[in-house]
């Protein structure tokens, strides 16, 4: 079963990123179908994906604030006070538990805008399908 769950301020970074709100994506008109790739990227987009599970599995506010701060654009920092975003994934942290990376989403046809991660939680045993929205992503 895949669950889709809005997180706050951490969604806006892993639905419309992530992250950790806005909707969760699924299939849209048009799209005639996906499959996963179960395979973390080898490349930037990879790397920031680590880092998300890494620092939302931490639990910990300071490597919190050092993923925003370091890895997210200031257009994404300044959306909300510091506060807000730690909030954001403590509260995610506290209601998934740790997440393990599933796959990369990939629809037919292709999305331009969106790297879609799917994550499992280790709290529900639930699926968790959150889009990336890369632009709050520093450096991609």
């Amino acid at each position: 079963m895949i669950r889709m769950v809005p997180t706050g301020v951490l969604g806006l970074l892993l639905l419309n990123i992530t992250a950790l709100t806005l909707a969760a994506s699924v299939q849209q008109p048009g799209e005639t179908g996906y499959h996963d790739e179960s395979v973390m990227p080898a490349s930037v987009i990879g790397e920031r994906i680590t880092s998300l599970i890494e620092t939302l599995n931490s639990g910990d506010p300071e490597r919190v604030e050092r993923y925003i701060r370091d890895e997210c654009t200031v257009s994404f920092q300044n959306l909300v006070p510091m506060e807000e975003h730690l909030s954001g994934f403590a509260s995610t942290h506290k209601q998934w538990g740790e997440v393990t990376f599933h796959g990369i989403r990939t629809y037919e046809p292709p999305r331009q805008t969106r790297t879609v991660v799917t994550l499992k939680d280790r709290n529900f045993c639930a699926w968790r399908v959150r889009p990336s929205q890369l632009r709050y992503l520093a450096q991609y």
